[in-house]
């Protein structure tokens, strides 16, 4: 997954995502080059949530529903 600037400029690019123990560990690159791993300790995650709104939770819903069923036609 890359997350951009709003100029489009590549920010990060999120390799992979595991759950270690109690924390979920991001691993990625930082503007093209620097390594970077990140930790999300369940507290931190609480405070993820708390920022999604139901705006947020639709389109989230609605979009990978489209990915699907995008999927299921083309096969």
């Amino acid at each position: 997954m890359r997350l951009f600037t709003p100029d489009g400029n590549e920010l990060m690019h999120v390799k992979q995502i595991n759950k270690e123990d109690d924390v979920l560990k991001i691993q990625g690159k930082i503007m093209g080059n620097m390594p970077v791993v990140a930790i999300l300790n369940q507290q931190q995650f609480a405070e993820v949530l708390s920022l999604l709104n139901w705006e947020i939770i639709k389109f989230v819903i609605t979009a990978s529903l489209k990915k699907l069923f995008g999927k299921l036609d083309s096969a």
